[in-house]
């Protein structure tokens, strides 16, 4: 099996009078810009303002003529063209703080275990899940397959007769199910 390396675009800071910082990755982005300065400074194109500058209601910038013209705005694009919004590197931000800060926590609690002091890593019962009451159909690849080969498939097995994911199947496992307990007239025999 060959590993194929995934390319990374090199992220562009573009700078409303037109000068560019260029960063190797988007990582390395992320890295040196704090979501402070992406917050305030970064928009998706230079007719926009920063989200704090914006009435809330109105959504009408009260700056007047010289505070609009000393204003630092920057665009964030990548070498293909594709803008990325101040909220998109946020999130991003967001996402990768909370990822380090549970990677941490886990791996202090899961690797400091003492015997009959603290809960035993990776058992217990796993809460409940809405998704467990249903079935989960895995029939993609057959109607890929049907699509292709029609004349081979069988009239039961076409597409539109197959069960998929959106179909709310319960579980045959599950209490509701149908057997004969459900129809004796009384609980003894």
């Amino acid at each position: 099996m060959y590993v194929v390396p995934q390319y990374e675009p090199r992220i562009r800071l573009i700078a409303k009078d037109g000068t560019e910082d260029v960063f190797d990755n988007y990582e390395e982005f992320l890295k040196y810009n704090n979501s402070y300065f992406v917050k305030n400074h970064v928009v998706t194109t230079f007719r926009d303002y920063p989200e704090h500058l914006r009435g809330r209601h109105t959504g009408i910038v009260r700056l007047t003529l010289e505070e609009r013209q000393e204003l630092e705005l920057y665009i964030v694009r990548d070498e293909f063209g594709r803008v990325f919004s101040a909220d998109e590197i946020i999130e991003e931000q967001r996402k990768r703080y909370w990822k380090k800060v549970k990677h941490s926590w886990f791996g202090v609690e899961y690797t400091h275990h003492v015997y009959r002091q603290n809960p035993v890593p990776y058992t217990g019962k796993s809460r409940y899940h809405f998704a467990c009451y249903y079935r989960k159909p895995q029939t993609t690849q057959e109607q890929r397959w049907n699509e292709a080969h029609q004349e081979y498939v069988r009239s039961r097995r076409h597409p539109h007769n197959l069960p998929n994911a959106w179909d709310d199947w319960p579980r045959g496992d599950i209490r509701n199910r149908k057997n004969w307990k459900q129809n004796r007239k009384t609980q003894w025999k």
